[in-house]
């Protein structure tokens, strides 16, 4: 939408001008040159001082791909200059930007780049494109860092002096030492006063430990702090106060010792003074003629004799015999109301079981079944194994227990000993029994299915147990 006038001269000088032949023969139709060294050809009358580069560029007719015209631009080295500057940069150190075929678009020191360029330092640069490789120049070695671009193959190389790699290298590592005495300076003070902080007390408190060794029973250790010495010191004070305590009690104590021994035999002996009674009572009773009351006697006798005995770990077969004169009493008392049946497998009559652990169960079945119905009860005793426990149980068919009366039983056994009430004295005490005997894998089962209730001693096999 506009005239505009075009000034037209010829110039026959330009054509000769390596850079537009370069254009012209340019697959790309274009050639890029640098005016960073003196003597660039120029051919147009302008002025490039405040230019880097020159962009030619060939314009081709699409048809017969004839040449029409070639646009130059001569470029300011404002965005490249902004690009340099970012890169870090020290002295006796160069940096140059390159094209493909290593003319340089950047270069710090002109003379420098002529004589890599001399001696065909540039040509390894195209090798790869990004590495590091050692120049000599002028008997000084450059470690040689650059970046090759993957399009067009240009290159940013930047010579480093191996002499400041070096000095660095060196003033780091003084610094390193320096900064590794004063730490190691510093540790050995601080070493020495904490030892002597920690020393001290120890040593004040083995001098009084010898005293105590010695026999002086008031030898006490001054406390300061709250670290482990101090407490350490505390604690030794403590025994020191509690062996002159135990040496005062002492005296009290061989006192009281006699007496208590005087009371132990009175305690032996009472029992067997009952057991003695007891078997001149059933004498009397057999010379009479009366031979049931003879033999309540003696099953009296034997459970005596059986309830006093040391053992707390006694054989199945014995706790059974016992269990049958313990019945002959009970079935004297309630007679064909109480019937016994026993299933226990032959191959387990020598496994080992808290005494009068089934008389407990067995007594809790007639005291809670038997004695609250008016007909009979059925009272089976069992014994089998399982792959991980010795199952000894006591079954009645009796009204069972509640619902709610089983949950109180149950949460009673994990009361503590000294907050047991007055009743199920005997099931809790089994199962504390079976606890502290067997641990924690043992246990006393009760189930109840109304009419009926099942006890279950799991007496685990292996580890502490005798199974």
């Amino acid at each position: 939408g506009y005239n505009i006038s075009t000034r037209i001269t010829v110039d026959q000088s330009i054509p000769k001008e390596s850079w537009y032949q370069e254009a012209m023969t340019s697959s790309k139709n274009r050639a890029f040159q640098s005016l960073v060294m003196p003597g660039a050809e120029i051919g147009y009358n302008i002025n490039t001082k405040n230019s880097f580069m020159a962009y030619h560029r060939v314009l081709r007719s699409i048809a017969s791909r004839e040449p029409k015209a070639v646009l130059s631009f001569y470029i300011t080295p404002t965005a490249k200059d902004e690009i340099i500057k970012d890169i870090p940069f020290n002295q006796g150190e160069h940096l140059l930007f390159l094209d493909a075929n290593n003319q340089p678009f950047h270069v710090d020191d002109p003379d420098f780049y002529q004589r890599i360029q001399q001696e065909h330092l540039l040509d390894p640069l195209h090798m790869e494109q990004k590495g590091r490789l050692t120049w000599s120049v002028d008997k000084q070695r450059y470690l040689v860092v650059y970046n090759m671009g993957k399009q067009e193959g240009w290159t940013l190389v930047k010579p480093i002096p191996y002499s400041q790699i070096y000095a660095t290298a060196t003033k780091t590592l003084s610094l390193s030492i320096l900064i590794g005495l004063a730490f190691l300076l510093l540790s050995v003070i601080l070493v020495s006063l904490i030892s002597n902080a920690i020393t001290r007390p120890v040593k004040r408190l083995t001098h009084q430990m010898s005293r105590f060794t010695a026999g002086d029973f008031d030898a006490e250790a001054e406390v300061k702090g709250r670290d482990e010495i101090a407490f350490l010191t505390r604690h030794f004070n403590q025994m020191v106060k509690r062996t002159n305590e135990l040496i005062n009690e002492r005296y009290r104590m061989k006192l009281i010792e006699k007496n208590a021994i005087l009371k132990a035999l009175e305690a032996q002996i009472n029992p067997h003074f009952l057991y003695n009674a007891l078997q001149a009572i059933s004498t009397k009773a057999l010379k009479s003629g009366e031979f049931d009351i003879a033999d309540m006697v003696d099953a009296l006798a034997m459970t005596l004799r059986y309830c006093i005995s040391g053992n707390d770990i006694v054989h199945a077969k014995e706790e059974l015999q016992h269990i049958e004169r313990y019945l002959a009493l009970q079935k004297a008392r309630f007679g064909s109301r109480l019937q016994v049946e026993y299933e226990w497998e032959k191959s387990l009559m020598e496994l080992q079981i808290p005494k009068l652990s089934i008389q407990t169960l067995v007594e809790n079945s007639i005291k809670h079944a038997l004695e609250k119905v008016s007909g009979g009860i059925l009272i089976v005793i069992q014994a089998h194994l399982t792959p991980t426990h010795a199952v000894i149980s006591v079954q009645d068919n009796g009204p069972g227990i509640p619902e709610k009366r089983l949950k109180e039983l149950q949460n009673s056994f994990e009361v503590g000993w000294d907050e047991w009430g007055e009743e199920n004295i005997g099931l809790k005490n089994l199962h504390t029994r079976l606890k502290l005997l067997y641990g924690d894998d043992s246990e006393l089962v009760i189930v109840t299915d109304q009419p009926g209730t099942k006890m279950l001693m799991m007496i685990p096999r292996g580890g502490n147990s005798h199974v």
